[in-house]
């Protein structure tokens, strides 16, 4: 098997995060995640762009009040709540810009990841639902399905000090070594720099797997050496990364280690297809990053493959 690609410290100890878009509905967990994105421009250098995306709505025409002005009068509200006094707090010292805007929302953010050159997006999360399957919230699920840059998701239980602080002191990184998994491997490595964070690189074995059930030990000897590739293959990272193989069910032995190690940022790559079905790479189906997204009590980084 081919052996791992060296990425270069150029671009990862130093990798740019230039352009970070904070996508608000101006709810508690917004305002966490608008926190989470100002420590990192700080750090970085960066300037943040807050965005919130007025939908569509069947209005209800009459001669007092047409259309236009109703949304007129929806799109001011937004405007007042956006730049509310904690907003401006919390931005202060940055170089930032407020936008409303009306469409739909996957339109409009893959627009502006275009136009700006957007490096990374910020959402908060939200909403349980059963017992086992946690829901990011219909705009934070189809900001992580559809974009075509980083997205960097923050829980509502969440500790106060990992939004605050604006550095990560433990990073997870999880990979099942297919493409793109590998694509956020950067991202992993250049906050773990950035930080001289304690870096761990981990790979799931899944029980339910009927190859695993008979080449265990193969799979397990396997990753090692990958993952021990993906070490050699830095010489001068600042802090040596360690390495974790474990075997289960990806969701729960992810969420393990970030809980064991007192993770405070799990970085995942996902590979995005088109339309239902989207997929994410770092341990097999969507759902499974989807769900580590809405169940992890730290944030999380999906880069697409």
């Amino acid at each position: 098997m081919a052996a791992v690609q060296p990425v270069s410290l150029s671009s990862t100890a130093k990798f740019p995060l230039k352009h970070i878009l904070v996508a608000t509905d101006f709810s508690e967990c917004s305002q966490h995640a608008l926190k989470q994105a100002a420590a990192i421009a700080r750090l970085h250098g960066s300037d943040v762009l807050v965005l919130h995306v007025i939908a569509p709505q069947p209005f209800i025409e009459n001669a007092l009040e047409p259309p236009s002005w109703e949304l007129d009068d929806v799109r001011q509200q937004a405007q007042s709540q956006m730049a509310s006094e904690e907003t401006v707090e919390i931005l202060a010292g940055i170089q930032h810009q407020m936008l409303v805007e009306h469409g739909i929302l996957e339109d409009v953010l893959s627009q502006l990841i275009e136009e700006r050159k957007i490096s990374l997006v910020v959402v908060g999360t939200h909403g349980r639902s059963g017992f086992t399957k946690l829901l990011l919230g219909s705009v934070a699920e189809e900001i992580f399905r559809t974009s075509k840059c980083a997205v960097m998701t923050i829980s509502p239980w969440e500790p106060p000090y990992l939004l605050t602080h604006g550095r990560f002191e433990s990073v997870l990184f999880a990979t099942d070594f297919s493409h793109g998994s590998m694509d956020a491997l950067p991202y992993a490595i250049g906050f773990a720099e950035e930080s001289r964070a304690r870096l761990t690189l981990l790979h799931v074995v899944e029980e339910s797997s009927v190859t695993a059930l008979y080449m265990h030990e193969q799979l397990v000897s396997e990753a090692k050496r990958r993952l021990e590739e993906m070490v050699t293959a830095h010489p001068g990272l600042s802090v040596i990364p360690e390495v974790e193989i474990v075997s289960g069910f990806p969701i729960d032995e992810i969420l393990r280690a970030a809980h064991k190690r007192k993770t405070d940022l799990i970085v995942m790559g996902v590979h995005k297809s088109h339309g239902f079905g989207a997929r994410a790479s770092a341990h097999l189906p969507w759902t499974i990053g989807h769900t580590v997204v809405s169940r992890a009590q730290c944030p999380v980084l999906t880069v697409p493959g």
